[in-house]
């Protein structure tokens, strides 16, 4: 248990990196930010090494079931809980929501995915009408918080609260107005866009612009990986993959970069960190109108998937004709990024108080 202002506690039952990603990110730094306002129990999975990655969701689910069954033995009060996506919910629905009724303890359920606000999930609708009242739902952005509580009634208690605030990201000041490299970092795969951002590179091509293109993440798609290479190929001089970047490299490719291209069309996309961490340096991002990322960026950065290759190519070549209008938006990018940080903490500070007066 740890250390807290309030001398108050919540059980925290939670996936943290390993793997790396966004969400297991932010779920570590906001058990570090719930320690530091109240006691905690923490009861972290995290992926062990000898565990393959396709078992990887299995040894996940059996863990956390595990983790909340110590969880319940060994404490009292409140517990945060982080609901999972696609085949996951069914672990949600059919092993921790038997073990929440039994407990009868309240809850805090933290939704990181989309997918089930996009259309009505009925495993969810059970799990927000059985847990009712007694559960606090954390969503990322208003528009999360407006879905879930029209698709699911039961969620009467939801509150927003952005990942930018636990991202301890300085904001960056770009000098330079010059638009010379396009970047895309993600877990590569369609679904990510990557083909979208290979496609915008080559219409940019064909209206007479060449911009340097670099590609950072990893591929677990073999097919991807010829696509990719492919693409390099046809112009070895100005394209580039680099692999996997973490620490000090993904900063240092954030930097080199001067504008990311996040095209996704994964379902599950929510309030992607990569975006805060593109705008937090001072770079314009490019993005599919998907999940809360309307309200990340400008509606100016912002296309549909159909229209994204064309629209993004064309306010990139206008960028290139006309630097003036590029470093304006290079100090945008820096200027939404200090408000979505601003917003956050915000959000963070009413989510406090809400639970401190519930433990009162």
């Amino acid at each position: 248990m740890n250390g807290s202002v309030h001398q108050k506690y919540i059980n925290v039952v939670a996936i943290v990196p390993p793997p790396h990603n966004g969400m297991t990110a932010v779920s570590r730094k906001f058990v570090t930010e719930l320690s530091s306002q109240f006691s905690t129990n923490e009861f972290l999975v995290s992926k062990p090494g000898f565990v393959r990655r396709e078992l990887w969701p299995i040894y996940r689910q059996l863990a956390i079931f595990s983790k909340l069954i110590e969880a319940l033995c060994k404490t009292k009060g409140p517990i945060y809980f982080v609901l999972d996506s696609n085949k996951g919910i069914w672990a949600n629905l059919l092993l921790h929501l038997p073990l929440f009724m039994f407990s009868k303890r309240p809850l805090i359920l933290h939704h990181h995915v989309f997918s089930y606000l996009n259309s009505r999930d009925a495993r969810v609708g059970w799990i927000s009408h059985l847990l009712g009242e007694r559960a606090m739902h954390v969503v990322l952005c208003t528009c999360m918080q407006e879905k879930l509580q029209t698709l699911y009634p039961g969620a009467r208690n939801a509150i927003a609260i952005g990942n930018a605030r636990f991202l301890n990201i300085e904001t960056t000041h770009r000098e330079s107005a010059a638009l010379n490299k396009l970047g895309f970092l993600g877990n590569i795969s369609r679904e990510k866009g990557v083909h979208v951002f290979m496609d915008t590179v080559r219409r940019l091509s064909v209206l007479g612009v060449t911009l340097e293109a670099e590609i950072a993440g990893p591929i677990a798609d073999k097919s991807v990986w010829n696509d990719i290479e492919a693409f390099v190929n046809e112009a070895p001089d100005s394209r580039s993959y680099i692999g996997p970047v973490y620490g000090g490299d993904k900063d240092r490719f954030l930097a080199g970069v001067d504008v990311l291209l996040f095209p996704s069309e994964y379902s599950n996309e929510a309030q992607p960190v990569t975006i805060f961490e593109g705008i937090a340096s001072g770079m314009p991002v490019l993005a599919t109108n998907i999940g809360c990322i309307p309200e990340q960026l400008p509606k100016d950065w912002v296309f549909s998937r159909a229209d994204f290759v064309e629209k993004a190519a064309h306010l990139l070549e206008e960028w290139c004709r006309m630097p003036a209008k590029f470093f304006a938006a290079t100090q945008e990018a820096s200027s939404r990024w200090r408000s979505e940080q601003s917003e956050a903490v915000l959000q963070y500070n009413d989510f406090v108080e809400l639970v401190d007066a519930h433990l009162a």
